[in-house]
């Protein structure tokens, strides 16, 4: 795998999984979450699944970027990031769990980071 698409891949899955230990069990207790990698036809796919609350970021607005830091909401920048990285992004709720579905292709200098 290229260097370039293993960097955009580590830097998803950071945010990613960061998002979902931080925001996804506002309960606390005991949670799995699955990590799916998968290599094929040019792509490494990830899907991430988890059972915590319903949250689809495909949903959130983009952050206004233009802005100075100290106009800008807090939050949202993580999930600005995994959108420009990721060459392909699909959500799903699986009955009680969120399946985030993150692509980027192997070796194409693809993203807008």
């Amino acid at each position: 795998m290229a260097k370039e698409s293993k960097h955009k891949m580590s830097v998803i899955l950071d945010d990613v999984l960061r998002n979902v230990i931080s925001h996804a069990y506002p309960e606390g207790g005991r949670h799995d979450i699955e990590v799916r990698i998968e290599c094929r036809d040019g792509r490494v796919i990830t899907t991430v699944t988890d059972d915590g609350i319903t949250f689809n970021p495909l949903l959130r607005p983009a952050p206004d970027t233009s802005l100075s830091l100290e106009d800008r909401q807090v939050g949202g920048l993580g999930i600005h990031v995994v959108r420009q990285m990721a060459d392909e992004i699909s959500y799903r709720r699986r009955g009680d769990k969120n399946e985030l579905t993150l692509t980027v292709l192997i070796g194409q200098s693809s993203g807008a980071v």
